[in-house]
């Protein structure tokens, strides 16, 4: 799987390519594709996980 945004709803929710569920998984959540990258970044460096989010070019958004 890759980087991906998709759309949920009125917001959007941001993956990456490690994702198993919403339960387990880093997702970042926004109303934009923007806020919802940088929640996924969040998320990665308060986990302190290694993958290093790419900027919101390399996402596939699904809307």
């Amino acid at each position: 799987m890759d980087w991906q945004i998709i759309r949920d709803g009125r917001g959007w929710c941001a993956i990456g390519p490690d994702f198993e569920n919403l339960a387990t998984s880093a997702v970042g959540w926004g109303e934009t594709l923007d806020e919802a990258r940088a929640a996924l970044d969040a998320k990665y460096r308060e986990r302190a996980e290694c993958a290093d989010v790419p900027p919101l070019s390399e996402f596939t958004v699904r809307p």
